[in-house]
């Protein structure tokens, strides 16, 4: 489309067909968080070591691998906040667009919030990869 083409209605089928794609793109998003989530609190448990030693080095261990299962975990559950809410989203998109509504610029965005969320947590993760570097 050229920037001399009339804008869609909400009647043109390829604005539902849009919001397909990016709720597509959402579920996609939201799924890639659950697995690299499930990667992360995982293989903090995979690099415990199988030999038993010393009760005061299991309990340090166990401390160096508290954070990547609790970001871990946090980010399957930002994963599956992402597709529950993108999906609330679609669906009060094509309302909208049933009903009519001419303005249907979304008066929330869930891409600033999940980008602060995962800022912080790979700063959180940065941080722990610093302090625990033996």
């Amino acid at each position: 489309m050229g920037s001399s083409d009339p804008p869609l209605s909400p009647t043109d089928p390829r604005v539902r067909l849009a919001a397909e794609r990016t709720l597509l793109a959402w579920i996609r998003t939201g799924v890639t968080l659950m697995a690299f989530g499930f990667v992360l609190a995982r293989s903090a448990i995979l690099f415990r070591p199988a030999a038993p030693f010393a009760a005061d080095a299991a309990a340090a261990f166990d401390d160096d691998i508290a954070l990547p299962i609790w970001l871990g975990s946090a980010m399957v559950l930002m994963g599956v906040a992402t597709n529950v809410l993108a999906a609330w989203e679609h669906f009060r998109f094509i309302g909208r667009l049933r009903r009519g509504e001419e303005d249907l610029v979304k008066p929330f965005s869930l891409a600033p919030l999940l980008a602060l969320l995962l800022g912080i947590a790979g700063a959180a993760m940065a941080i722990h990869l610093v302090l625990h570097q033996s």
